[in-house]
């Protein structure tokens, strides 16, 4: 079975602009989180006494030895 590439046109008439704005605003919000990472990682490349149990806690802040979702993103926000 082959695939043909799907046009912009063809895309349009199967998504009502809602959804259009829905999934343009997660691609918004995927590449804004990529970039948050991409810094996190170069600050944290750039610290000669960092190690990852340093990093780990920077997101455990509870101390519970494991990390959420949410925790993750909220220890992205908190040090960037």
């Amino acid at each position: 079975m082959q695939h043909r590439p799907i046009c912009q046109a063809e895309l349009a008439g199967k998504f009502d602009r809602v959804e259009q704005e829905q999934l343009s605003n997660i691609f918004k919000d995927l590449v804004f989180l990529e970039r948050e990472v991409e810094s996190a990682k170069i600050e944290v490349a750039l610290k000669s006494d960092f190690n990852l149990m340093d990093a780990f806690r920077l997101f455990d802040k509870a101390g519970r030895g494991f990390i959420t979702q949410h925790d993750f993103t909220e220890g992205l926000r908190q040090n960037l």
